[in-house]
């Protein structure tokens, strides 16, 4: 599958390009909340998703949630040109990517549709908006609650010790 490249495109923003103004286009799938979009690269705004390394578990069998993530993430993306709204640079969680808000070629969020789908955990520090979506996937035993996953920022904290 293309577009699964390692490296962020590039972290700055276009000259003239500010917060509230839209970016649209064919969008590079870099993991699986990331998109590289106009020669940026974007983290989805208000979800955290498994990282491409991150494995899940059913009944004790591993399973590589971050790659099936990815895999759907492309998915969504995939129905048309991708419109993605610039958000602030960081928050609360300290992490240093640039955030957008995204819709795919239908309309739809794509931010929410990862977690409709039990593929992305809400960060309930930047926005609510996905919370309850969370919850039904959780409820519904969706993607990575199907069985035992690690949330990526414990996934990343424990990497790093």
């Amino acid at each position: 599958m293309r577009g699964f490249a390692a490296a962020c495109i590039c972290a700055a923003l276009l000259p003239g390009l500010a917060l509230g103004q839209e970016l649209k286009g064919e969008a590079q799938v870099l993991g699986a909340d990331d998109l590289a979009l106009g020669g940026l690269h974007f983290q989805l705004w208000g979800i955290d998703a498994p990282e491409m390394n991150q494995p899940c578990f059913i009944a004790g069998v591993g399973w590589e949630c971050g790659l099936v993530a990815a895999r759907k993430l492309a998915e969504i993306v995939s129905l048309g040109p991708v419109t993605c709204e610039p958000r602030r640079d960081s928050d609360r969680t300290r992490r240093a990517n640039r955030y957008a808000f995204c819709r795919n070629g239908s309309g739809a969020d794509v931010a929410l549709e990862m977690v409709k789908a039990g593929m992305a955990y809400a960060v309930r520090a930047q926005t609510m908006d996905y919370a309850a979506a969370e919850d039904v996937a959780r409820a519904a035993k969706l993607g990575m609650f199907r069985g035992v996953s690690m949330p990526p920022w414990e996934f990343r904290d424990a990497q790093r010790n």
